[in-house]
């Protein structure tokens, strides 16, 4: 399965196929050559390549009904 390392904004950082989420992060953050999971994870996120794509429909269908109502509303 794919997964992605993404910032704070969400942003692709990189990407990695790996047998599980586990293995994902233990690659991450040893490439990120950093001491503890704990400042790795303050920084960034993994998650399968899956969840990053329902994330980011999620976000234009969002902005989509947002435009939407806004063209509706009266000022």
């Amino acid at each position: 399965m794919w997964y992605v390392m993404i910032d704070k904004n969400y942003e692709i950082v990189n990407t990695i196929e790996a047998e599980s989420l586990n293995h994902a992060e233990e690659y991450f953050v040893s490439r990120k050559q950093f001491v503890d999971k704990d400042t790795f994870d303050s920084l960034y996120k993994v998650l399968s390549k899956q969840e990053y794509n329902l994330i980011e429909a999620l976000k234009i269908n969002c902005k989509k009904t947002v435009k939407e109502i806004l063209k509706n509303v009266e000022y």
